[in-house]
């Protein structure tokens, strides 16, 4: 006898025994005198009693099924959830702005590219503070785009400047601007720099420049493509909010009449470089000599200057530091230190004023300051 039959039996007295039948009219038995030749068990009268059991449907029918019985049933379906998901349409402009500050340039344009309301974002003022082009070879449309998107730094030497298109005529608000060495035509560079009204560092470093000035801090003409008569309009037309100059590199272009016209138009100037002048002699110590602020001097290679002449800067009781190199030997630079004792000779072999941080620098600060947007080509 198998064992499958003892639990075959159990569950179906279990199933018997939990079914109530609802009221019934019962049979009447049959007559004992009728039954005496059949006995039957109560077992085999509860079977008779009971309803038929349900059956079980299958998957499918077949001999890989005997073994495992497969009960088909409905999955129910899952509830939708009650809240939405976050989307990037419910973002308040304060946190998109957050997100897209992190983003670096090259992916910063790509997202303004996605709806109208992320190309406004993109382009928030408060994204373009730093802007760092170096190594762009070529800037049309995208320096208008850039500048009137209100980067107020923006360093992209080396450049070829088309044609940049600005949608209004509205003041940039760019404050430090490097073009060093750039090649642009002079009415493309007169059309940015009349928009620029805010500018405190302006580098034009080997420029081919017109006789148009701004108003500016700190300026750097040094090197330019000047004759005499450019340095003439630059003397003569100076703005005197300028405290910082760097006009050297001009050989026999500047004149002792032009160091005369800067020292008279900007009496506060604390840092003047005037090397590489050749026509600069002795008698530029009388007339720099008025400027009561200067700090700073460069008179590097300046070779109408004897160097004996330099031990009357001891006179210069405010000057701090002076470049006087290519004028003196090293041999003598100790006595000249010894005779100066408040001033500090030749600590840079090139000047500082108004010019960018070199853009081999790790850091590719620009006048200490950092860009976030960083073009990688």
């Amino acid at each position: 006898m198998s064992n499958e039959r003892p639990f075959q039996e159990l569950s179906e007295n279990l199933e018997g025994s939990l079914w109530r039948p609802q009221r019934t009219k019962w049979k009447r038995r049959p007559s004992c005198s009728g039954g005496l030749d059949t006995e039957n068990t109560p077992n085999e009268l509860i079977q008779q009693w009971s309803p038929p059991h349900k059956k079980l449907l299958t998957s499918a029918k077949g001999k890989e099924n005997e073994e495992n019985v497969f009960v088909l049933a409905r999955r129910p379906r899952k509830r939708r959830e009650s809240s939405v998901g976050l989307c990037w349409d419910s973002l308040p402009d304060e946190l998109l702005l957050g997100i897209l500050s992190r983003l670096s340039l090259q992916d910063l344009l790509r997202t303004s590219w996605v709806c109208k309301r992320w190309h406004r974002l993109a382009f928030d003022e408060s994204l373009w503070h730093g802007v760092d082009l170096v190594g762009k070879a070529q800037l049309d449309a995208e320096l208008g785009q850039v500048l009137s998107a209100g980067a107020l730094r923006l360093r992209c030497p080396h450049t070829c400047i088309g044609q940049p298109s600005f949608k209004s005529t509205e003041t940039l608000r760019i404050q430090h601007l490097d073009l060093s060495n750039c090649t642009v035509e002079t009415s493309v560079l007169e059309d940015i720099l009349l928009r620029c009204r805010h500018l405190q560092n302006l580098s034009l470093e080997g420029l081919v420049l017109s006789d148009s000035i701004i108003q500016i801090e700190e300026m750097n003409v040094s090197w330019c493509d000047f004759n005499n008569l450019h340095v003439q309009a630059i003397a003569n037309n100076i703005p005197s909010s300028v405290t910082q100059l760097n006009i050297s590199g001009y050989r026999q272009n500047l004149t002792m009449e032009d160091v005369k016209a800067i020292v008279k138009r900007c009496p506060n100037l604390t840092n003047v470089d005037l090397s590489d002048s050749v026509l600069v002699t002795t008698d530029s110590f009388s007339v720099l000599q008025d400027l009561s602020s200067l700090r700073h001097l460069g008179l590097s290679r300046c070779y109408q200057i004897h160097p004996a002449s330099l031990i009357d800067f001891e006179k210069f009781l405010n000057l701090q530091t002076l470049e006087v190199f290519g004028l003196i030997q090293d041999s003598y630079l100790p006595i000249l230190c010894k005779g100066l004792p408040h001033i500090q000779i030749n600590t840079q072999p090139f000047s500082t004023v108004a010019r960018p941080t070199s853009s081999s620098r790790k850091d590719r600060t620009l006048w200490g300051m950092h860009c976030r947007l960083v073009y990688k080509h």
